[in-house]
């Protein structure tokens, strides 16, 4: 079901009178009581109370998903000047309280603080080329993946020029490797060539790993340049138009210089030394040990059966797919970006999939976006919908950044943070009344609602001023909610509700019927919660009612940003 589009300024003082002063309704004991059956005590509903950090972590992560959310830090809807917008951003890397971003198709790389406001700009944007200098001299072409050293040097794949390069601290690039003619040569640095090499990783010893995506391979730069094959090239040969052929990557686990790859995109260094590798073409996460020179695959199981077709191929890629699950069994759409978190599990940029996906021992899920659906739209992340993520970083706080390539935009998703004052220490006493949480903004007020049979009730006064819906009473005493094209026909005593949206009829059912009391019309929290389409949630620690938008209205005042929208209720 639809709700109408929310117009005028938000009343976000009277918004949602879960508690305010209990003293003329019920006990504090029964408000407890009542607020605890928004959501049975369980795991899941106080697993909030539990969470350390902000981090992402799978075990925090299956036990309570529904505390996470993806927003926007940056993009193109955001820009205040042409300048500032990016244009398919497909690398980015975390650098202290900042990130660093490959604008690939604007040709520039981008340093970004912590609220997504341009710090930096290495390059001219829309200029695109081979030259080294001055952060204002220097010229890229179509940079993509990123790796910073302990130095705090920052390395790039320059994809369409088909180098390596590297940017100091004070802004000055260089080229690592590479001549700058696509093709495969190993070698003296300056001799050696590449072909669209998409990610870079760089190793304690400063040793640089690249995936080499159009050579199908995985190279090793050394301390002192020399370029070296890790892995087998395939010898694969496809038609993938009548008349045309190329070269395509192949698929083979087992002995490192023997394994075979078809355009890996992403690659990363994970906590125990060994290297993470986005096989795209081959739809599958695959781990190379380099201590014991193998290579294996730990998720993805689409099938590569065509690739031994005899003679001339037709096929490019293993299919695409879509499965969470145990790793083994699991399915990828053209997995890109990876990176690690602290708990050495792999987070996956999903691309044509549209999620971002988390690999942690044997197991993958989603953590962001809807498979299959593109789209724009921040909100709790099962909920928030992107297209063509491309790369993350896991940020200093455990945040996870997200290149959303078509959308032109940094997202975050991060852990749901109480207002400040809300949750106090573990070891202190719960506050004495229930609070109640809009978003990110706690909310007081003198109107207090009713606690009856174990259930909350909200003035319907307050909530039809906070939607900005009118409210209209009829003579037989029954209440109608319009805005828009919506509206909900109320009737006290009565569980059944008249819904209108869009010239569409439909009937619903409360939980409970909603009653009169001292002349103001109350109805149960749960209608809040499925009629509007709100996530509400109890947090024992702080006694806290916490009532948030499943797609954001996006209003600066609530966490989120841009205009109003339409949404739906899933």
């Amino acid at each position: 079901m639809k709700v109408g589009l929310v117009t005028g300024k938000f009343r976000l003082a009277v918004t949602f009178m879960l508690i305010a002063s209990t003293a003329s309704v019920a006990s504090s004991a029964e408000v407890y009581a009542a607020a605890s059956s928004l959501n049975k005590k369980s795991d899941q509903t106080q697993a909030f109370e539990r969470f350390t950090s902000p981090a992402i972590e799978m075990s925090a992560w299956k036990t309570a998903s529904h505390w996470y959310e993806t927003v926007y830090l940056s993009g193109s809807a955001l820009a205040k000047k042409q300048e500032e917008s990016l244009q398919f951003p497909s690398g980015i890397v975390s650098e202290g309280k900042s990130v660093v971003v490959a604008d690939t198709r604007n040709q520039v790389i981008r340093r970004l603080d912590a609220n997504g406001r341009i710090l930096a700009t290495i390059g001219i944007r829309n200029t695109k080329g081979w030259k080294d200098g001055s952060d204002s001299q220097a010229r890229f072409d179509q940079p993509i993946g990123m790796a910073a050293d302990k130095k705090g040097n920052l390395y790039v794949a320059d994809a369409g020029n088909h180098i390596i390069r590297k940017i100091d601290r004070n802004g000055n690039v260089s080229t690592v490797a590479g001549d700058g003619i696509p093709g495969w040569k190993d070698g003296e640095a300056g001799q050696a060539r590449f072909y669209s090499p998409r990610a870079i990783a760089v190793a304690e010893d400063g040793a640089i790993y690249v995936a080499d995506a159009l050579n199908h391979v995985i190279r090793r730069i050394d301390a002192k340049g020399t370029v070296t094959t890790l892995t087998s090239r395939s010898s694969r040969i496809v038609e993938y138009s009548p008349g045309a052929v190329t070269g395509a990557g192949d698929y083979k686990d087992g002995k490192l210089a023997e394994a075979k790859f078809n355009e890996p995109s992403g690659i990363a260094l994970m906590r125990d030394g060994k290297l993470a590798v986005a096989d795209t073409g081959n739809q599958r996460i695959r781990v190379i040990d380099l201590k014991q020179g193998n290579v294996s695959t730990i998720a993805g199981s689409s099938s590569t059966a065509a690739y031994t077709a005899p003679n001339v191929q037709q096929v490019l890629y293993a299919s695409g797919g879509y499965r969470d699950g145990a790793a083994t069994g699991s399915l990828f759409n053209n997995p890109s970006g990876i990176a690690i978190t602290e708990e050495n599990g792999i987070v996956v940029a999903d691309r044509w999939n549209h999620v971002v996906r988390y690999i942690y021992k044997g197991e993958v899920v989603t953590l962001s976006g809807q498979a299959g659906k593109s789209g724009d739209v921040d909100g709790i992340t099962s909920y928030a919908k992107l297209h063509e993520p491309t790369a993350v970083a896991v940020l200093a706080n455990g945040s996870i950044a997200v290149t959303d390539a078509f959308n032109n935009a940094i997202r975050l998703i991060r852990r749901y943070e109480l207002p400040e004052g809300i949750m106090g220490s573990l070891g202190q006493p719960r506050a004495s009344q229930v609070q109640l949480v809009y978003n990110r903004l706690r909310l007081d007020s003198d109107t207090a609602p009713m606690i009856k049979d174990d259930r909350t009730y909200l003035p319907l006064r307050v909530l039809s001023e906070t939607l900005g819906y009118k409210t209209v009473w009829r003579a037989d005493k029954r209440v109608i909610l319009q805005l828009g094209d919506s509206s909900f026909d109320l009737r006290p005593g009565s569980s059944q509700v008249n819904v209108t949206d869009n010239g569409t009829s439909s009937v619903s059912k409360l939980p409970a019927a909603p009653f009169i009391h001292n002349g103001r019309i109350l109805v149960p929290v749960r209608f809040v919660a499925e009629q509007f389409g709100f996530d509400v949630q109890w947090v024992a620690q702080a006694r806290a009612v916490v009532v948030r938008d499943r797609i954001f209205l996006r209003y600066a005042a609530t966490g989120s940003y841009l205009p109003p929208q339409r949404i739906t209720a899933k």
